[in-house]
């Protein structure tokens, strides 16, 4: 029997906090913060479109990691899933520190310290069309140098030679799909 495998993926920011700041320590020792610290790195949700949303939102210079776990596995640790306690704190009672309980799933720390980059994983789409671009870039620049000589008008040597053309192509194109990525 297969066994079905599910990817979980989470967003993650810099430092223990959104900002990078870390906690004063007055703060890192009370009862409270560290179950907090506990119960981090152990969200994930099934959606990418939703981590991708806390980078954009939330962690601009973090980034998305993922976990592929057996689905009936994953399914005991959806959060909608969670026995409710009616604890206080997040180790004790994931379900009331849910957003979306549906979509979230709150892992134990040995698989959820199995987590890895998506964007090297598997090379994410955003890295992958940014190295494109660049390379357009540099190809536009090196058809326009070659198309250019030590004499004559660059202008006209730019628009009326086949890799000049192509220089000013590969350019612009690269250069719309790094300004569009850069948002």
């Amino acid at each position: 029997m297969v066994k079905k495998i599910i990817r979980l993926y989470r967003a993650e920011g810099k430092g223990d906090s959104k900002e990078g700041v870390p906690a004063p320590s007055w703060v890192k020792q009370t009862l409270e913060y560290q179950r907090n610290v506990e119960a981090s790195g152990r969200w994930f949700t099934d959606d990418l479109k939703e981590a991708e949303w806390y980078i954009k939102n939330e962690y601009p210079s973090g980034k998305i990691l993922f976990v592929d776990v057996p689905k009936e596995i994953a399914n005991h640790y959806r959060v909608s899933q969670l026995k409710k306690t009616g604890g206080k704190l997040i180790g004790e009672n994931p379900f009331a520190f849910s957003r979306r309980p549906e979509k979230e799933y709150f892992l134990p720390r040995e698989i959820a310290n199995q987590k890895r980059d998506y964007t090297k994983g598997v090379w994410g789409r955003k890295n992958l069309a940014m190295k494109f671009s660049i390379l357009f870039i540099s190809g536009g620049i090196i058809l326009g140098i070659n198309s250019l000589t030590a004499t004559g008008n660059i202008v006209l040597n730019l628009t009326k030679t086949t890799s000049g053309l192509l220089g000013i192509l590969f350019f612009i194109v690269g250069l719309v799909g790094f300004l569009l990525l850069k948002k």
